[in-house]
């Protein structure tokens, strides 16, 4: 290491007093920066790496698939004990093939995967190339006549673009490296997604070899598709009543033209569609109060695409005035001229008045409950419209095809009911294993009788756990009563306004979702493709069209809040703090004075305290807000605005606002709070040298970005590798003792539960900001460049590890984050692009910023523009593959919420229906 401190610095530096205070300074420092930042990241590295060599054959979380994925997608052993464990996780990353990986951990895995893999092969060359061509010709130059005749003594600025002296013909060296950068990259990313597209097609076609997601709660022989039993197996036909699993469901009736409730029990004269629940409350005692903590598979793969989902739109009435056509939106009128009669809303006089917010007409209703009951019937038959409108299309158009018509209702009250059921589970559990210990524990036939005082203080221990579990008990059937209630209770309410139509072929549920199934006289409702039932983000169905309309307008000042606070502006201006503080070096006749405290002395101490501040303090303290703050806040406003309907869709909506985060706070905030701010003083001063210092300062805020890159690949790649979950603390503790191991079997699930890769918020906020930094610093700083091909590299190996041992796929994306990545980078590039060419035109390259400015962003556009091509190419389904789907009777109980299912037993577990499972997100936000 003493090597690396004599090519960056000692830390002292000679500055002229044509340099200002508060921008030179820092200057000089940020080499000794780097390598005490160097020094402490790669301490914490090698710490985390021996904790999780030491743990990983104690804490189940490191290899948790082993015990959560079903027995054909396990991975294979691996050595626990002894030496072997010290290498023996690094055997399966580098040996186990793309197919097998694809097969035990789903094409998302190995899309993001290639995320990371492209990073490595985009950044090998072009490092090479960096460290070869472009560190040497910026180190032998002087700049020392651009700064009012200052020198720059600083190593590590002498390695970066700003010393290259203005109108010097060595600028054309970066404006080669930037066309090739660009050329390499781009060349690489349309290689890369056209493997992908070839590789989703072929996923397309060989169903087989996709992973079904789900677990199993207890280990069994032989796995049912629907846990215990309770639905339909794939992809068997149902029974002629078209009830799946118990669950009364709605059929469309083609000659009626109406829906018709074909069940033996009604809960009012109402024709409406209905979703009744059929099974018994669950009864207590052993078994049959066994839950489950993990998601179930489904019968059908990709069940989502034999139905649509139709969401409700703002009710329009389009009148006719005589034979003209002349279209207008009107009041609600009775009048329709020309259009068959079969295409005639159901309803009445009476129905037809009132607005579609539910509020009812005048004069009707009274006090409270007539008042709720009004507002009900007003919602029911706005609700009966749409899906009586639907209905009679599906059925006149697909006849046998079309099945039903599923409602969706608000589940909010039955689920809260079934978490508090789950507690009270957990505890009657925990509470029948003491009782067992405790009676366990009796002195058998054979041994001495214990003495009176002990006798009756294990008859009191006795009658105390057996109380408690009598009392648990008692609440679990009154808890189970009041699921039942509430879940009829539920069913008489209104439905939300969405609702799906069930196909029994794919193509006419594609036909359906492209196509208007409204009146031609009036605007009604939308149709659009499902996601599986697995994916259905159920909040977001839980809000109706105004709602939708309105909530993305008051999220979006929340949305700027987040995007602008200042974070990054923060902790680019924290690298700054010891200037601040100290002022600047001593000895030079035009600047201030050193201060001369302790701290700010060349104590050998004191200098490491404030590298440790000004260095490797941001990158902890950005980091930290990284993982902690932005993911909820994210998390919560892209759920509040209810336009997510998957949640494959909610997820990546986060992964949109994280990049947007990464480019405008993150990037552009520690440039101007590193730099830019950094220099007001010298602008305000001396303003004839602005262009000059500013062509400085950008490659000084370099320094921020190289210590965070270093932090992330040397110090929190190990970390995460470590710390796959926060509940490595919890077993941290349990080995220490300071807690007791789970003894029951739904706490020991619940250690290790089946928590799912986050792709928006690991690969939009982490991996996604390594790309930024890495990309627009890498001509004007090759310096970067060694770090940021440490990070991919390291970050491959832990990837591929814990895609294969830890985390578990909730839902099956079909590899959407590759093309988020790709268009991603796109503007990575371009970022590029514009901010090299900015140092051009400080440093007097007019010709090459704009050749830059006009060749590569009309060639980046024209990148843009053939992906989308490609994407439209590959992304859609095609008609022979769902034509070999056949044609199956999907179970119509897959699209009602978990907990309004008979089987809520088998299918309602405590992270259904969130994006990150097992995370710490809410389900319903706000």
């Amino acid at each position: 290491m003493a090597s690396i401190s004599s090519i960056l610095g000692n830390g002292t530096a000679n500055i002229t007093t044509d340099c200002t205070a508060i921008f030179c300074y820092p200057t000089s420092k940020s080499g000794q920066n780097i390598v005490t930042g160097l020094y402490l990241d790669l301490a914490l590295g090698a710490l985390f790496l021996i904790g999780f060599v030491l743990w990983r054959g104690s804490f189940p979380i490191y290899q948790a698939r082993m015990y959560i994925a079903k027995k054909q997608w396990r991975p294979a052993l691996m050595p626990l004990k002894g030496h072997r464990r010290l290498w023996s996780w690094l055997v399966p990353p580098f040996t186990v093939s793309d197919s097998e990986l694809l097969r035990q951990a789903g094409l998302d895995a190995v899309a993001s995967l290639r995320i990371i893999e492209y990073g490595i092969l985009v950044l090998a060359p072009l490092t090479v190339l960096g460290v070869a061509v472009l560190i040497p010709v910026n180190y032998t130059n002087s700049a020392s006549e651009i700064v009012s005749g200052s020198r720059l003594d600083s190593a590590f600025l002498r390695m970066t673009m700003s010393n290259i002296p203005k109108d010097s013909g060595r600028l054309w060296v970066p404006f080669v490296y930037v066309i090739l950068f660009v050329a390499w990259a781009s060349f690489l990313l349309v290689r890369y997604h056209k493997a992908h597209l070839s590789l989703a097609m072929w996923h397309e076609f060989h169903p087989e070899s996709e992973v079904v997601k789900g677990h199993s709660s207890q280990e069994e022989a032989g796995d049912s598709p629907v846990g215990n039993g309770s639905a339909a197996p794939p992809p068997a036909p149902a029974s002629s009543d078209a009830s799946a699993g118990g669950v009364s469901v709605t059929l469309a009736d083609p000659e009626a033209g109406l829906l018709s409730r074909r069940t033996a029990s009604h809960i009012d004269s109402r024709v409406v569609p209905s979703v009744l629940p059929g099974a018994p409350p669950v009864a207590l005692g052993g078994p049959e109060c066994v839950l489950t903590v993990r998601g179930q598979p489904y019968g059908v793969p990709r069940v989502g695409r034999y139905a649509v989902l139709i969401l409700d739109d703002a009710e329009e009435r389009y009148h006719f005035s005589g034979e003209g056509v002349l279209p207008g939106v009107s009041v609600l009128s009775r009048r329709r001229r020309g259009w068959p009669a079969s295409y005639a809303v159901v309803g009445t006089e009476e129905e037809e008045e009132g607005g579609e917010d539910g509020s009812p007409t005048h004069g009707e209703g009274g006090e409270g409950g007539e008042d709720k009951e009004a507002e009900d019937g007003l919602a029911w038959r706005h609700a009966n419209r749409r899906m009586q409108s639907a209905g009679r299309v599906f059925g006149e158009v697909f006849a046998d095809d079309f099945v039903a018509v599923v409602p969706v209702y608000d589940c909010r009250a039955v689920d809260k009911l079934l978490h508090r059921r789950f507690g009270l589970v957990r505890r009657l559990e925990r509470s029948r294993a003491a009782l067992q210990a405790h009676e366990a524990g009796e002195p058998g036939d054979g041994a001495p009788a214990p003495t009176p005082r002990r006798r009756k203080r294990r008859d009191a221990r006795l009658a105390k756990l057996t109380a408690a579990a009598t009392q648990l008990e008692d609440e679990l059937r009154a808890v189970l009563l009041e699921v039942e209630t509430a879940k009829r209770r539920t069913l008489e309410r209104p439905p939300t306004g969405p609702f799906f139509a069930v196909f029994r072929t794919q193509e006419a549920a594609a036909f359906a979702a492209g196509v208007n199934v409204n009146p031609p006289d009036q605007h009604l409702m939308r149709v659009l493709p499902s996601p599986d039932p697995a994916d259905i983000n159920w909040v977001a169905l839980l809000r109706g069209w105004k709602q939708r309309m309105v909530r993305p307008l008051l999220v979006f000042p929340v949305i700027m809040v987040i995007m602008l606070f200042p974070i990054g502006i923060f902790t680019g201006a924290f690298s700054q703090l010891s200037t601040a503080i100290c002022g600047v070096p001593a000895g030079d006749a035009d600047l201030t004075t050193y201060a001369t405290s302790w701290f700010c002395s060349d104590e050998r101490l004191a200098r490491f305290l404030r590298n440790l501040l000004t260095g490797f303090l941001p990158s902890l303290l950005l980091s930290l807000y990284q993982v902690l703050v932005l993911p909820l806040a994210f998390y919560l406003v892209a759920q509040a605005e209810a336009t997510s309907f998957s949640l494959e869709d909610l997820d990546y909506r986060c992964g949109e606002l994280f990049f947007y985060w990464n480019v405008f706070n993150l990037f552009l905030g520690a440039l101007l709070g590193g730099s830019v701010l950094s220099s007001i003083q010298t602008f305000l001063e001396r303003p004839s040298n602005i262009w000059p210092l500013l062509g400085n300062a950008i490659p000084a805020s370099s320094n921020f970005f190289v210590l965070y890159v270093m932090f992330r690949g040397f110090a929190l790649v190990p970390f995460r590798l470590f710390w796959p979950a926060a509940s490595v603390f919890v077993f941290i503790l349990k080995w220490l003792r300071i807690i007791s191991w789970a003894k029951v079997p739904i706490d020991k699930a619940m250690e290790i539960p089946a928590r799912n890769l986050r792709y928006s918020r690991d690969i939009g906020v982490i991996v996604m900001a390594i790309y930024v930094a890495v990309f627009a610093y890498a001509p004007i700083t090759p310096f970067i460049l060694p770090f940021g091909l440490i990070y991919f590299s390291l970050m491959w190996i832990v990837w591929r590890y814990q895609a294969l041992y830890v985390y578990e796929s909730v839902t099956n994306a079909q590899g959407r984050i590759w093309p988020y990545f790709a268009h991603r980078l796109v503007a990575c590039l371009l970022i590029q692009v514009i901010f090299t060419s900015a140092m051009f035109i400080v440093k007097g390259g007019y010709v090459q910023a704009g050749i830059l400015l006009a060749v590569l962003s009309l060639s980046l556009y024209g990148l843009r523009r053939y992906l989308k091509l490609l994407d439209r190419k590959g992304g859609i389904q095609t008609l022979r593959s769902k034509h070999l789907a056949g044609r199956v009777d999907p179970p119509l109980d897959l699209f009602t919420a978990p907990p309004l299912r008979s089987d809520a037993d088998s299918v309602w577990y405590p992270e259904w229906g969130k994006a990150w499972q097992y995370w710490g997100v809410p389900r319903y936000g706000f």
